[in-house]
């Protein structure tokens, strides 16, 4: 995060950042990943963040792990859209020209896909 600080190379650019780790079986509280989240948005712009995990989930914990991080995920965006844009949005993610602005939790779209062992 802290390479992002003062780029003006990464504003307005759509970054995925890993707000979820696949390194520790710990999942994380949605209020640290809404903080982490808020963080790159105030360095990239807040229409320029897609949440996501570090690193995909499927064989490095346990299933049940893995989908309590991916809701913990959803969770901290949501909390995050909150902040950033005032109120809970939802609709279509912040993907330049698609009306209502949120953002997305990265795990909410490709969640079936990711977690086949």
């Amino acid at each position: 995060m802290e390479g992002l600080a003062g780029r003006e190379a990464a504003r307005g650019k759509v970054i995925l950042p890993g707000v979820v780790t696949h390194s520790t079986n710990v999942v994380e509280d949605p209020e640290l990943v809404a903080d982490r989240i808020v963080r790159f948005a105030e360095a990239v712009g807040r229409e320029n963040v897609v949440a996501s995990t570090d690193c995909g989930l499927g064989g490095r914990v346990h299933p049940q792990i893995a989908w309590a991080k991916l809701d913990t995920l959803v969770k901290g965006a949501e909390l995050a859209t909150s902040q950033l844009w005032g109120q809970s949005r939802h609709g279509p993610s912040g993907i330049k020209g698609r009306g209502n602005r949120r953002i997305a939790g990265m795990a909410a779209v490709v969640a079936p896909l990711s977690l086949s062992w």
